[in-house]
């Protein structure tokens, strides 16, 4: 059950992490965690087949194909100490879609 949390709080922590990220390279791999996260936590819900192939299409395919572009394109990546107050600005919406997130997440779980 402590697992379960836990893996609930660390795909949240990763969705604020793709949402906030500056770096294209980054929020993809915060992406690959967050389905990792979701995968898995299905597989220990009982649903094996829906969780396995969750981290077969997404992970697997689709993940990897935005890695290869985002890598092909070699998009000029700005680093977060540049960006400076622009960074900030997207922290509310962030905080915002993760407080929903945490809403219908008790709601629908008793």
């Amino acid at each position: 059950n402590l697992f379960l949390e836990l893996l609930t709080f660390f795909a949240l922590i990763s969705a604020l992490a793709v949402i906030t990220s500056t770096n294209p390279v980054l929020a993809i791999v915060f992406l690959i965690i967050l389905f990792l996260n979701v995968g898995i936590y299905l597989i220990l819900m009982g649903l094996q087949f829906i969780g396995l192939s969750y981290l077969l299409v997404y992970v697997g395919a689709i993940t990897v194909l935005f890695l290869f572009i985002v890598m092909m394109l070699s998009v000029e990546v700005v680093s977060s100490v540049e960006v400076g107050p622009n960074y900030s600005k997207l922290l509310p919406l962030a905080y915002l879609i993760a407080i929903l997130f945490l809403i219908l997440f008790i709601i629908t779980i008793p």
